[in-house]
């Protein structure tokens, strides 16, 4: 996003509907408990947590007029040996920040009410800060864990294989919520992996065609890097759905590979500038961003502007980006997802570079 002090702006949005929205159960909060700050500072098993919370986030974790669960990693999680068996560095920085906001949920969840929507929907769903979510669930053990549903098995994306996470200590009850201590950090999807998704995975009949040669052109792993990312992708609809059959055949041909890697390029944000104004280093969009006053510039080298349009049969306003609708949610407002390492935005539809656009007209 475009300053760090946005996150607290948009969670300072999101204070009215911590204490209503999603609270399954509550512990009862006293004046006299402790904030939870407060307990993870006090709590030994919590002292790596606490070294590396950043300014917002302590700020959130004292703030008494929320009521949320935070789920904390304990000490173990944070080892680099524990990111090293899976090939994942521990986050710094922009990242650690991201992956430590997905460790809040709105209002407060006990672990008796999530192993009671568990059991009666074979798993509970546990909604985030940032709109995201996660899953809890009972193994046949009978071990009671948490899952952050990463969408790809794929080897390459290694923090596919953070899951089933056990509790180290439940319902620890504060005056802004409720605290659990988990035994591994709960690590969203990167970028990369979502992008691998949407233009591979989600392409099933096509992925043996060219993923070889992304994957030559270094496209996916580049993306795995720290960031911060900001990627526009199709959603909701096939990714090729908009070209014909010969389109599509041209595209995948390995000859062609450059042209796949560009217009995935073009779907991921190289720099962003303030209409008449600096460049902006470092960019995170979420929804609340975006106005008529960015320019943005895609890795492929193309630039397009976000214009807020209005449908008068609907009596509603929407934005397109490079002509092509955002996504909205249920709200009407415009729907971004925070990763590890980035965010994305959702769009109807691919955003072809325009020299590959006159090519493929041309067939």
């Amino acid at each position: 996003m475009l300053k760090s002090l946005r996150w607290m702006s948009g969670l300072v949005l999101l204070g009215g509907l911590l204490v209503a929205c999603n609270t399954t159960s509550s512990t009862g909060s006293s004046a006299d408990m402790p904030t939870a700050l407060e307990v993870i500072q006090q709590d030994a098993r919590l002292s790596t947590l606490n070294s590396l919370l950043t300014p917002d986030i302590r700020a959130l974790l004292a703030d008494e007029s929320l009521q949320f669960t935070f789920f904390a990693p304990a000490n173990d999680a944070w080892l680099p040996a524990t990111f090293a068996q899976l090939s994942v560095g521990r986050p710094t920085g922009q990242t650690l920040e991201n992956v430590l906001y997905y460790h809040f949920a709105p209002g407060e969840y006990s672990i008796a009410s999530l192993k009671d929507e568990a059991a009666e929907f074979e798993y509970a769903i546990i909604d985030t800060a940032l709109e995201d979510i996660f899953f809890a669930y009972e193994l046949e053990d009978g071990s009671f864990v948490i899952d952050p549903g990463l969408y790809i098995d794929d080897e390459r994306f290694s923090s596919s294989k953070f899951f089933d996470i056990k509790f180290v200590a439940e319902d620890i009850p504060t005056s802004n919520g409720i605290i659990h201590i988990i035994e591994r950090v709960l690590l969203t999807p990167t970028v990369s992996e979502y992008a691998y998704w949407v233009f591979v995975n989600a392409e099933e009949e096509q992925e043996d065609n060219y993923a070889p040669e992304l994957d030559e052109a270094g496209l996916f792993e580049d993306l795995l890097a720290d960031g911060p990312f900001t990627a526009f992708l199709p959603e909701y609809v096939g990714v090729f759905e908009q070209l014909t059959k010969a389109q599509v055949d041209y595209l995948f041909e390995p000859a062609n590979a450059d042209l796949i890697t560009r217009v995935i390029n073009n779907h991921v944000v190289d720099s962003v500038q303030l209409i008449g104004g600096d460049e902006i280093e470092g960019v995170q969009l979420i929804g609340s961003d975006i106005s008529e006053d960015l320019e943005v510039t895609t890795r492929a080298g193309e630039t397009y502007r976000f214009v807020l349009e209005y449908d008068p049969e609907s009596d509603l306003e929407y934005w397109t980006f490079g002509g092509i609708d955002l996504y909205l949610d249920q709200e009407n407002r415009l729907y971004s997802e925070v990763w590890r390492n980035g965010s994305t935005l959702f769009i109807y539809g691919m955003l072809l570079p325009d020299d590959i656009a006159s090519i493929l007209d041309a067939l």
